[in-house]
């Protein structure tokens, strides 16, 4: 089953995406999304800005939205 992971870079979406690897799902494509609200709670901001080079190392593409 190809899937897409919606990925941080942060600890828990990097654990998913190795779960899902290791139990033979195909990932397609990692998903970031940059929140552009300050206030916003709902995602996942330090750091955001490495998971292009974390995509590159893992050979995966990456989508990234605002």
């Amino acid at each position: 089953m190809k899937l897409g992971i919606l990925f941080s870079g942060g600890k828990d979406s990097s654990y998913a995406c190795y779960l899902a690897k290791k139990n033979n799902y195909e990932i397609s494509c990692l998903i970031t999304i940059f929140s552009e609200n300050p206030e916003s709670f709902m995602f996942h901001t330090p750091s955001i800005e490495q998971v292009k080079k974390q995509a590159e190392i893992m050979k995966i593409p990456i989508i990234i939205v605002k």
